[in-house]
């Protein structure tokens, strides 16, 4: 499946004649769905790193620079559809890149709590030996 138009054709045995319609109306829901979600995690994960002030409750001249962030990362997400990349093909590979850091961060996160300090971390919470033995298992999934 290379295109939007391979994936109508694959459905078109599904939905027959409408299924170019029923695609389009799901592309459409799901950017409608995925850009704020998109835009307001990196604006918060940015916000969060570097220390600004942040948060959708706060107005524009507040937290200036979480919404030239949200701004930014949507302004990106349609740049992508002129720069004539294979979105088809930047989807696959995001969902590789996905499924290829995604396992390391559990470990990762259970490391780090085992080695800073408790009063840096958070003190109400300490990992015990059941937490540190089964985090391998839980990381494997």
């Amino acid at each position: 499946m290379q295109s939007a138009t391979d994936a109508a054709v694959a459905l078109r045995p599904l939905a027959g004649n409408a299924a170019s319609i029923l695609l389009a109306i799901g592309l459409i829901g799901a950017g409608l769905l995925t850009v704020p979600i998109l835009t307001g995690s990196a604006a918060y994960a940015l916000a969060e790193a570097f220390g600004w002030r942040h948060g959708l409750a706060k107005k524009p001249t507040g937290a200036k620079q979480f919404y030239v962030i949200i701004g930014l990362a949507a302004i990106v997400g349609m740049l992508l559809n002129f720069l004539g990349i294979d979105l088809i093909t930047a989807l696959f590979w995001s969902a590789v890149l996905n499924g290829v850091l995604a396992p390391p961060l559990p470990v990762l996160l259970m490391l780090i709590v085992k080695v800073l300090p408790l009063s840096v971390v958070d003190n109400s919470f300490s990992p015990n030996r059941l937490t540190i033995l089964l985090d391998p298992a839980y990381s494997s999934f």
